[in-house]
Parts: C-alpha cells; sequence; structure tokens
C-alpha cells in the first residue's frame, strides 16, 4: 500500500506511524513480510501510535506462519514490549479464537523467558 507510490520508501510511515512492514503483517502477506525483515531490519521494532509492533499485529491473524513470526523475533529487541492497553504478542498469540498455535506461543515465550521449559505452552490433542 504504502510502497506503491513512486515517494515511498521502507521508512514511511502512514498518519498512524505505521510502516509497510506493519501494514504486510496486519494483511497477511507473510512473504513479503520475510523479505522485509531480511532486508530492513532496523524496521521490526518500530512502534506506532498505538504502541504497537510489527510482531503485535501478526500476532492478530490466526493464519500467521510460525517461521515469519520467528522472523520478526529473531530481529526484535523487545519481544515483550506492551502495547497501550498494556497486551504484548504473547497475549493477542493465546487470544486467538479457537484455538491458539502452539508453536507460535512456544516461540514467543522463548523469547521473552529465561527458564523456557517452565513456561512450556501445551495444547489438548
Amino acid at each position: 500500500v504504502l510502497l506503491a507510490r513512486e515517494a515511498y520508501t521502507l521508512s514511511h510511515t502512514d498518519n498512524k506511524g505505521r510502516t509497510a512492514l506493519m501494514h504486510a503483517c496486519r494483511e497477511g502477506h507473510y512473504d513479503i513480510v520475510e523479505l522485509f525483515v531480511k532486508w530492513a531490519p532496523e524496521f521490526v521494532d518500530v512502534i506506532d501510535c498505538y504502541g504497537k509492533t510489527a510482531l503485535i499485529y501478526i500476532c492478530h491473524r490466526r493464519d500467521a506462519p510460525a517461521k515469519t513470526v520467528e522472523a520478526l523475533l529473531q530481529r526484535s529487541r523487545i519481544p515483550d514490549h506492551e502495547d497501550m492497553y498494556g497486551n504484548t504478542a504473547l497475549y493477542y498469540a493465546t487470544c486467538q479464537l479457537g484455538r491458539p498455535d502452539a508453536q507460535i506461543v512456544n516461540l514467543i515465550l522463548k523469547a521473552v523467558c529465561s527458564d523456557t521449559e517452565k513456561y512450556e505452552y501445551h495444547t489438548e490433542v
């Protein structure tokens, strides 16, 4: 969306402070997310006017692939960042309607906890 115009680059934001990476996360364009993370990792931790990061936006989505979430986590310096509501990526990943993706939840737990075995997330089979 933002990059469709000639004058826009990866560093541009919309009127709410969201980057092209955040929009790609929100809209489910996972191949583009992975390219952005590879080309411009410095934008992974940008925070918009709602206090959200790209990681938080991707964790809102039920269909987010674990490999894409992992790529964001590997570059994020603030995986436990809280948005303006006090919620983190972990919160959004675990609050998915239906059944949360245990692999994504465990990736986030590994990134934010030092003792991951103690906090490993399991779903009932």
